[in-house]
């Protein structure tokens, strides 16, 4: 029986679905994955040492970018015994990454992962990058969703002016995410509600009450700078609504321009003119999101997707 302990910051949040979502896929009978946590009060060395390797979900959970090199954070067992991901653009690219400019990952960066085992990221963009970059041991294995708990359950969308808009995330990383400066102006704009939920008093949804928020709107909109491959958007798409994205990673492979949502420019009058098309449309919105949740049961049910995530923890063993 081989053991990898599955490194995440903390639970319920991205890194952690992920790993949950590979627990509960695991039908290796030789093969054990347990989760751990960094910000916990665990001692993580410690329980590091009685596994055979240790998949750290993303690359900043055990160093931090200096001007000239990487600072190692976290020392939990030896370089030959792990392998780590990346997850995101914005962990290494000062900010500078948009969605039709590409920043080269630094070279320190890339010293510092040619120190490890294997390296996966979440979306052909960012494993392009880091293979150009000259990171040769690198493997693509797209995110997935859970189409058991993200499936539609609302057959009745609004339109004109009651069609509702949805959006998920943090205020924290609003300067990426777009929220103040391209979401909320391009639903007023567009003459349609938003509905939004975020860590903040009055907009907080538990995780187990997410599914629910999701059938409660008409349409998904990401405004991103970058993703390395976003959850929510997966998630929206899973329980069938149509979705409005920025040209980011992901959503690049996940949505079919004017099949099952459109790809825009990072501009208001870009997702103004799509957010009016499908207010206005309700057969459009009902055979878009028909087309989302089957493109989600085709390609990106973690049943799929975990294939691809075993195949990279068991090469590395």
């Amino acid at each position: 029986m081989k053991k990898v302990l599955l490194l995440c910051d903390k639970p319920n949040w991205a890194y952690d679905a992920i790993a949950k979502a590979l627990v509960k896929h695991n039908f290796h009978k030789d093969l054990q994955l347990d989760i751990a946590y960094v910000k916990s009060k665990e001692d993580i060395k410690g329980r590091a040492k009685t596994y055979d390797k240790v998949f750290v979900m993303g690359w900043q959970l055990i160093g931090e970018l200096q001007r000239f090199w990487v600072k190692k954070t976290l020392t939990i067992t030896d370089n030959s015994r792990i392998i780590v991901g990346v997850h995101s653009h914005h962990s290494w690219d000062d900010r500078l990454s948009m969605p039709d400019v590409l920043i080269e990952p630094p070279k320190r960066l890339i010293r510092f992962l040619k120190g490890y085992k294997l390296v996966n990221t979440v979306s052909n963009r960012l494993a392009t990058l880091f293979r150009n970059a000259g990171l040769n041991d690198i493997v693509c294995t797209l995110n997935g969703v859970d189409v058991d708990i993200f499936k539609p359950e609302n057959e009745n969308f609004n339109t004109g002016d009651n069609f509702i808009i949805g959006y998920s995330g943090s205020e924290k990383h609003d300067w990426r995410k777009g929220i103040t400066e391209y979401i909320v102006p391009a639903c007023k704009k567009a003459g349609v509600q938003l509905k939004l939920v975020m860590p903040v008093e009055g907009q907080y949804v538990p995780l187990t009450e997410m599914p629910g928020f999701y059938n409660s709107i008409d349409a998904y909109l990401c405004a991103s700078t970058s993703e390395g491959f976003s959850l929510s958007v997966l998630e929206a798409a899973s329980c069938g609504l149509p979705v409005i994205s920025t040209k980011v990673g992901g959503s690049e492979e996940l949505i079919k321009d004017g099949v099952n949502g459109f790809l825009v420019d990072r501009t208001v009058d870009a997702m103004v003119e799509k957010l009016v098309l499908l207010k206005n449309n309700e057969d459009m919105v009902i055979e878009m999101g028909r087309r989302s949740r089957e493109i989600v049961m085709e390609s990106y049910s973690w049943e799929i997707r975990s294939k691809d995530w075993y195949n990279f923890i068991l090469s590395s063993l």
